[in-house]
């Protein structure tokens, strides 16, 4: 089963919910700035913590991004809410794009935000089965936590943030090894998710933080000619991670995005 924070301020009508998918490796407080900021602007907010991930119980199941996508519409199935607005950072935009594989009527709205359509390259998957392994092994989780700052955050964050800088290091390094090897596994092995972008009908947002170094400018090129109505923002001093970077841009990009959709 999977854990979930839930904001609903005002008692918001099911037809309104918005699903927040966290990156890898975090947890649903990733949106902790976010998620009020939405539920204020009058829809239900939820954001899962992905299998293994923070409370939520991980099983024997073989890694599969498909698996992730169907832990969520269990839980919004156990709350009531057939349909949604699905938005995810990195892996979370993975899990979203497998849930609109699976689903795609029930998706009232797509939210990619520093993520790709395509699958990984062979490179990037022997570099994520390396990762899996040595961190089950010689590599502590805190040792891989500083190995990860400089690729997520952008120098302004790390220069002017120190505060995100020290959370984002404490949230990767509460993960544990066995759930950092089990969700590399299951990034290195989802499919290319081009063609499900592109026979999706409804409004797709697409967010990318302008020095994001993981998510290229190319990717985001190649969502924009995939998506039959796409809005794209770039924003500015931010890396990898927009939402805790700069939320305020990012929870009002977000928020006139639902609102015009």
């Amino acid at each position: 089963m999977t854990v979930s924070l839930t904001f609903d301020k005002y008692g918001n009508a099911r037809n309104r919910a918005v699903v927040l998918v966290h990156p890898f490796p975090f947890r649903a407080q990733f949106w902790s700035e976010i998620a009020p900021k939405i539920s204020d602007s009058g829809f239900l907010v939820i954001a899962p913590n992905l299998r293994g991930c923070a409370d939520s119980p991980m099983d024997d199941a073989q890694p599969d991004i498909n698996l992730l996508a169907t832990d969520v519409w269990k839980m919004l199935a156990e709350q009531g809410i057939g349909q949604a607005y699905v938005l995810g950072v990195s892996l979370g935009g993975y899990v979203s794009l497998a849930m609109l594989r699976s689903r795609p009527a029930q998706i009232l709205g797509l939210g990619l935000i520093d993520t790709k359509v395509t699958a990984d390259s062979p490179a990037a998957i022997r570099n994520r089965q390396r990762i899996a392994t040595e961190v089950k092994s010689d590599l502590s989780v805190t040792d891989y936590a500083k190995q990860l700052l400089p690729t997520l955050l952008s120098n302004y964050t790390h220069e002017n943030r120190p505060e995100v800088v020290k959370q984002v290091e404490a949230w990767i390094g509460a993960s544990k090894a066995d759930t950092i090897a089990w969700l590399q596994h299951a990034m290195a092995g989802r499919p290319d998710s081009s063609e499900v972008l592109a026979e999706f009908s409804g409004p797709t947002l697409l967010i990318r933080g302008a020095d994001d170094v993981v998510s290229k400018p190319d990717d985001f090129m190649t969502m924009q000619k995939l998506a039959k109505e796409a809005t794209f923002i770039e924003l500015p001093n931010c890396g990898h991670l927009p939402p805790i970077e700069d939320p305020e841009k990012t929870a009002t990009t977000i928020i006139s995005w639902l609102i015009s959709s």
